[in-house]
């Protein structure tokens, strides 16, 4: 085969490991994109909410990040699962081990988890917001109860007068009979609202709580019950509640963006209800967590004879201050520019939101300043350094004409600006303004002027007074530096 045709024959083939290689990376970056973030809570969920007493109840725990997308963990977690009744303390009823990849897992609990009436169940891990639902427990028939050894004359009877005196009242004549004559009463709607998991909500416009209506006689009601709520935020889903024929519970749900505790209060129902407990509920919104770490300078720019604060500060997804509940520290570090910070490593304290340092420039240009944390991706932010000019003329400019008010004569003659000593006290002047002027900024002559240093009215007054001292200013400048000069160790 000729040169030529090999050469041909090999170009399809290059071109086809080019598409295998195209192929492969793609695919890579959309895996990559697409890796599952962190869980930050359960989601604990069943196919209903009532059940019979003793049935099993199945339960879904799905573990799911800030934005409540379903993600896996990446280590071997233990959940526990606790059950508590409206009258009696959470006991465990089970565990749940998640193994690293799992995001959701199935559990039946059977058996009796506690007695007839509102039950909740949460699903607990240390560094997971809870997760927890509210069921409706229903009392044993009276079929079960017989199989279970119960007396029947109990069963039979239940509370009330004896089967005899019962058989009495009901003959003609009888007190039972007068009774039967009077109208019954309107049917009454036993409802008791709540709300799960039993626990604060991270007030990021995400953490949902659900907000149940629960009725408490037979299986359902015959007609379907609207209950109005009122909470003040208008972000209850769906406002009213439904309660709907044969059902025995209605759900909706519940989100904010503010911390703050919010009342969910009953205002009105289609029909008329007898709600039993509490005709409102406190719903408890907290600041979420941090998403990322924040940095400023209080000063982006600064001219060379001042310093500004670098602030570090937690802040959510939603761009709003945050704090941690736990100690946070912050490493800051100059990557462009000459210049010192006054403290490299400092700590957002539990309860806080921000830390800071000083950066005092030792010359012009712009800095780059950089700051870490565990957690989260380090933040840079510049700032621009540059000369005074605008002070340094006026610092000149007062210097000359304080060395000029310190040349005056008391009797002065005609032309006395032209004489020699004059022009080397302007000269003096020159350089003792600008000297005192700079002893200020540094805090060597005694005087803390703070901001008022970058007044330029400022700047020339100081001037004026260094020419017109002279060099006195130099002995003012050494004891401020802690020094003396020779002559007065002598």
């Amino acid at each position: 085969m000729s040169c030529s045709g090999l050469r041909k024959s090999r170009v399809p083939q290059c071109l086809l490991v080019l598409l295998v290689l195209g192929l492969v990376t793609s695919t890579a970056i959309v895996h990559a994109q697409s890796l599952p973030g962190k869980p930050v809570k359960i989601v604990l969920s069943t196919d209903q909410r009532s059940y019979d007493f003793g049935s099993p109840i199945k339960l879904v725990l799905t573990l799911v990040d800030r934005e409540n997308s379903r993600v896996a963990t990446q280590e071997d977690i233990e959940v526990v699962i606790v059950a508590r009744g409206s009258s009696s303390r959470a006991r465990v009823v089970g565990n749940i081990r998640f193994e690293s990849g799992e995001s959701s897992m199935e559990h039946v609990l059977e058996g009796v988890i506690a007695p007839p009436g509102l039950v909740y169940v949460g699903a607990k891990h240390g560094s997971l917001l809870e997760g927890g639902v509210r069921l409706l427990i229903k009392k044993p028939r009276v079929e079960e109860m017989v199989m279970a050894g119960a007396p029947e004359r109990e069963l039979s009877e239940g509370p009330g007068p004896p089967r005899e005196e019962t058989a009495r009242q009901s003959e003609p004549g009888g007190e039972a009979s007068s009774e039967s004559s009077k109208p019954s009463p309107e049917k009454v709607h036993p409802v008791l609202i709540t709300y799960s998991p039993d626990r604060d909500f991270w007030a990021d416009g995400k953490d949902t709580a659900e907000v149940l209506a629960f009725y408490l006689e037979g299986s359902g009601p015959d007609t379907d019950i609207a209950l109005r709520f009122d909470d003040g935020t208008g972000n209850l889903r769906p406002n009213p509640i439904v309660i709907e024929r044969g059902n025995d519970s209605g759900l909706g749900t519940l989100t904010f963006n503010v911390a703050k505790t919010v009342t969910v209060r009953n205002v009105s129902s289609n029909p008329e209800v007898e709600l039993r407990g509490a005709d409102s509920l406190m719903i408890s919104f907290i600041p979420p967590p941090p998403t990322r770490l924040g940095i400023t300078a209080s000063g982006p720019s600064i001219p060379l004879t001042m310093s500004t604060k670098i602030i570090a500060q937690l802040w959510t997804q939603h761009d709003r201050p945050a704090v941690d509940t736990e100690n946070r520290t912050v490493l800051f570090e100059i990557r462009e520019g000459r210049g010192t910070l006054s403290d490299l490593e400092v700590t957002i304290a539990a309860g806080d939101m921000t830390a800071q340092t000083t950066l005092t420039p030792r010359w012009p240009g712009v800095f780059v300043i950089r700051a870490s944390t565990r957690g989260f991706d380090p933040v840079v932010t510049e700032v621009k350094v540059t000369w005074p000019a605008l002070l340094m003329v006026l610092a000149a400019i007062g210097g000359v004409l304080g060395g000029v008010l310190a040349a005056i004569p008391k009797r002065p003659r005609k032309g006395w600006w032209k004489q020699r000593g004059v022009r080397l006290r302007c000269l003096a002047g020159l350089v003792t303004g600008f000297v005192l002027y700079w002893a200020c900024v540094l805090g060597l002559a005694g005087v803390l002027l703070g901001d008022y240093l970058l007044n330029p009215l400022t700047a020339f007054v100081l001037s004026v007074v260094g020419g017109w001292v002279g060099t006195g200013v130099f002995a003012l400048v050494l004891r401020g530096l802690g020094l003396s000069r020779a002559s007065d160790d002598a």
